[in-house]
């Protein structure tokens, strides 16, 4: 992730919608909030509509982030990656 948060460029990561785009609706939590967050990073406007979706879900998962794991849930992931695509930034 932290490849993503510092590329300057995030069009040069965009390839990899495709690769994203099934897991947002997967059965597994962990593969839905990690792939909105990376939908999010990359400012994938096409993707609003799921991640729509996905502001109703509280399930949480679990996830490492700066060496640390934390618990997280899908429906605040969504909205921050929502937050993430909509600022001009």
């Amino acid at each position: 992730m932290r490849v993503i948060e510092n590329n300057h460029n995030p069009n040069l990561l965009n390839g990899l919608y495709s690769t994203l785009q099934p897991y947002l609706t997967s059965q597994d939590p962990v593969k839905r909030g990690l792939s909105a967050k990376i939908i999010g990073l990359l400012k994938i406007k096409e993707e609003m509509q799921t991640l729509e979706t996905l502001l109703k879900d509280n399930t949480v998962f679990k996830t490492f982030i700066d060496g640390k794991l934390i618990e997280l849930k899908i429906s605040e992931t969504a909205k921050d990656a929502i937050s993430r695509i909509n600022s001009k930034g």
